[in-house]
């Protein structure tokens, strides 16, 4: 279950990874500043602009990603990061993205919403665009919440912030409390598209990946921390 949630995660945030980059050859040494790609009337401008800001104004954030990497070097960096920022932030900025990612999958048909659960180590860009468009149409409070975790989560990186260690009974307790919304047929069901995603059908791991996001969203607070928390860090 964890290995989905962490994969869906990266797949929305490198979205953005690859929005913001000015420039377009594969590979470049120069650092470059990052750019806005919405315009003031976007109601997704606002959060946009301080994710820019946030970058643009700490040198250590620009000089590591504002220049334009290889496809498979950006998708590893930043992984690293957001692993980092799961496992140092504030469990409020983990909820955020987790329910901005389960808003954004309804919005994705069969095939690319199951895409985005199947495991890969390079970027996709053909996904990064059709992803790009389900989080453009997710309400703007969600989109800043993974704007704001995203950008909090390079801070951490780039700070070697300290890491919160999942408490283990607190972990024990939210996967027991999120199995009991899967009962019978719907139980199998998940247990099979999850236990080997890469031949599972579209349709059911669509489901399962996007049933265990929302099914996450509608826990107590304290569990949907320690999930988001321990999905993120991809460990």
């Amino acid at each position: 279950m964890k290995k989905l949630f962490w994969i869906a995660v990266v797949i929305a945030l490198l979205v953005f990874g690859k929005r913001w980059m000015d420039g377009d050859t594969s590979l470049s040494l120069v650092t470059v500043d990052v750019k806005n790609p919405y315009p003031s009337s976007s109601p997704l401008h606002a959060a946009s602009q301080r994710f820019v800001d946030g970058i643009n104004g700490d040198p250590r954030l620009k000089s590591r990603y504002s220049g334009v990497f290889t496809q498979r070097g950006l998708y590893a960096d930043i992984k690293t990061a957001l692993a980092r920022g799961a496992k140092s932030l504030d469990g409020p900025v983990l909820v955020g993205a987790t329910t901005a990612l389960s808003r954004s999958l309804p919005h994705l048909d069969t095939h690319s919403c199951a895409q985005v659960f199947r495991e890969r180590d390079t970027f996709d860009k053909a996904l990064s665009a059709r992803m790009k468009t389900a989080l453009e149409q997710i309400p703007p409070a969600h989109h800043a919440a993974l704007m704001d975790f995203y950008l909090k989560a390079l801070v951490a990186e780039a700070d070697n912030a300290p890491e919160r260690p999942v408490d283990q009974a607190q972990l024990k307790s939210a996967l027991t409390n999120l199995g009991q919304q899967y009962q019978g047929r719907f139980a199998q069901r998940f247990a099979d598209a999850m236990g080997n995603p890469a031949n599972a059908a579209d349709e059911d791991l669509c489901w399962a990946g996007t049933t265990l996001l929302h099914g996450i969203t509608l826990m107590g607070p304290n569990d949907r921390q320690v999930l988001s928390r321990w999905g993120i860090a991809g460990e």
